[in-house]
């Protein structure tokens, strides 16, 4: 399969969590995409750990009706670009983007003080996409 050529942001779909045009930032310093999340319960289902999640807008208001159950896949150490060690839970989700699906890891963080409520890491770029930065950004026109 040839590779697609995205920029430093995209809008993508995820929906397992009923969100459809998310902007997402592309950022090839990051190895696993992460997923801005306020609201995170753990539970227990057959031996295993699972979240309920509840995404929100950038502001803290709820997107959906209620929370979504999704498996942890883990707990990574993630050191943000502040320098800070965070210890993340990981869950698989499939992603839309270009007419296509993917299932990539993400990382669930509260990304409230960022712009981009989704990063794009390096584990979900490195097969299918090339980054060209010289694509214009029009997050720089707002």
């Amino acid at each position: 399969m040839d590779k697609v050529t995205i920029g430093r942001w995209v809008f993508i779909d995820l929906p397992a969590l009923d969100l459809e045009n998310v902007r997402a930032k592309v950022d090839t310093g990051a190895y696993r995409s992460s997923l801005h999340c306020e609201f995170i319960e753990e539970f227990e289902r057959n031996g295993e750990i699972f979240l309920a999640i509840q995404t929100t807008d950038m502001r803290g208001a709820p997107i959906g009706d209620h929370p979504v159950a999704l498996k942890q896949e883990g707990i990574v150490a993630v050191r943000s670009s502040n320098g800070e060690v965070q210890r993340r839970p990981v869950v698989l989700l499939p992603v839309e983007l270009g007419g296509r699906e993917y299932v990539t890891e993400f990382t669930l963080t509260n990304r409230q003080d960022m712009k981009f409520p989704i990063l794009l890491g390096r584990k979900f770029l490195k097969e299918s996409f090339v980054v060209d930065v010289s694509l214009d950004d029009p997050t720089e026109e707002e």
